[in-house]
């Protein structure tokens, strides 16, 4: 008897609250992921300077393309020398911590990056992000076989590097956050846990071709120097 393929994921809330970090409480959790604050803030101007690149003639898509390429170059490279392992699989670009069994992902995030909103990523996301969110999130939630053979025994806990350029305020916020459930249209909507990186500004730089849209309210973005998350 045949029987309808499932669906990748089955859409539910997941009843854990989101733990939100930044500050000091933020470097702590770093610290115990293995990573460096200044890594992180390297790997964004890297990526930064890489859509720098780009001009007028090239695709207009070059710059957000070329953005996430260095971002993900520079992150591996300063990881790969502290212990970090690189890895590809179907061509999803991965660095992971083989000891402490955590991974990073390098995403463009939505306007809500770096906020007290609930983010996501800015493009829906394939079957290997999909299978990180259900791996992360010790779900019961049903998943396709396409995403079951993805599953290893060791797969780690993959955290999101996400950031997004502002074109209100010139800036790059970005945050390192786990997400725990996705939609069926490959886009993270819960997140277990987020550290919120401190704010890069950019003011007094020209903008570049990648710059994003941004209605967010000011109120909602985390001043410099704001220890508080509430």
């Amino acid at each position: 008897m045949h029987h309808p393929p499932e669906p990748l994921f089955t859409v539910e809330n997941s009843p854990k609250s989101t733990s939100l970090l930044r500050g000091d409480a933020a470097l702590n959790q770093l610290s115990e992921l293995g990573i460096e604050l200044e890594v992180l803030k390297q790997a964004l101007m890297s990526g930064h300077n890489g859509a720098a690149q780009v001009t007028a003639v090239h695709p207009k898509t070059a710059a957000g393309t070329y953005r996430w390429y260095e971002t993900v170059a520079a992150l591996r490279d300063s990881l790969i020398q502290e212990g970090w392992k690189q890895t590809d699989h179907r061509n999803a670009p991965r660095i992971m911590h083989p000891e402490l069994n955590v991974s990073i992902m390098v995403a463009t995030g939505n306007e809500k990056t770096g906020t007290k909103d609930t983010p996501s990523n800015a493009t829906a996301k394939g079957v290997m992000t999909q299978r990180d969110v259900w791996n992360n999130s010790d779900s019961e939630q049903q998943v396709i076989q396409e995403v079951v053979e993805t599953i290893e025994s060791q797969t780690p806990a993959t955290w999101v590097l996400l950031y997004f350029y502002s074109q209100k305020f010139n800036h790059i916020r970005a945050e390192l956050s786990l997400a725990s459930a996705m939609d069926d249209r490959g886009f993270i909507t819960k997140w277990e846990e987020r550290l919120i990186l401190p704010v890069m500004d950019l003011s007094g730089e020209d903008e570049l071709l990648d710059i994003q849209s941004d209605d967010v309210p000011e109120d909602i973005i985390f001043e410099i120097g704001n220890e508080q998350a509430s």
